[in-house]
């Protein structure tokens, strides 16, 4: 009897911390079909755990989804640890997701899932800040200098590629004068 409550105990726990993650939790079966999930997907999906218990991971993520998931799955089923992003449509819009799958000992895997939507955002504007010129929107000389390395590597040896360099003499006094809004017309 202790230790049937000492078990109860230890299952409240999981539930209460993985309820309480802002994450996708759930475990898998061999078959590919849900063992258990956490209160996440109601709060993403609108599906209750008892729903979704039983479900085909096929038929939670949809055809086109799951093909592109299908050889992470089977490589989970495989016993290998892998990751993956991914975007997921959900009751608060399309989300960038990491998703982790990890083999489980009973041969299927568990499924941690984790929004990054505000990350990628926040990693876009990075590389925009840092190649883009923030007065006039222009690319800056890192992203020329990025973009000319990437088409001398794609460039055939056979292959002619010209480059022209235009210097504008006085192009400060001009913005200076008249306003950059004049200089971006005048580019």
């Amino acid at each position: 009897a202790l230790t049937e409550l000492q078990l109860s105990t230890e299952k409240e726990r999981l539930r209460a911390i993985t309820d309480n993650m802002p994450a996708l939790v759930s475990q898998i079966d061999a078959d590919e079909r849900y063992l258990f999930a956490n209160s996440a997907y109601k709060t993403w999906f609108g599906l209750e755990e008892e729903r979704l218990k039983g479900m085909t991971v096929q038929a939670f993520m949809g055809e086109s989804a799951y093909e592109m998931a299908k050889p992470m799955i089977e490589l989970a089923l495989r016993g290998q640890t892998v990751s993956f992003e991914n975007e997921l449509q959900t009751r608060q819009g399309s989300l960038m997701i990491h998703t982790t799958l990890v083999p489980s000992e009973t041969r299927g895997f568990y499924i941690l899932s984790m929004d990054i939507t505000e990350l990628k955002r926040l990693q876009r504007r990075l590389e925009y800040d840092v190649s883009h010129d923030m007065l006039t929107g222009l690319t800056n000389r890192r992203a020329f200098l990025l973009r000319l390395g990437a088409t001398l590597q794609a460039c055939c040896p056979q292959q002619q590629m010209a480059l022209l360099f235009i210097d504008l003499d006085g192009f400060k006094n001009l913005n200076d004068s008249f306003g950059h809004d004049f200089g971006d017309l005048i580019l």
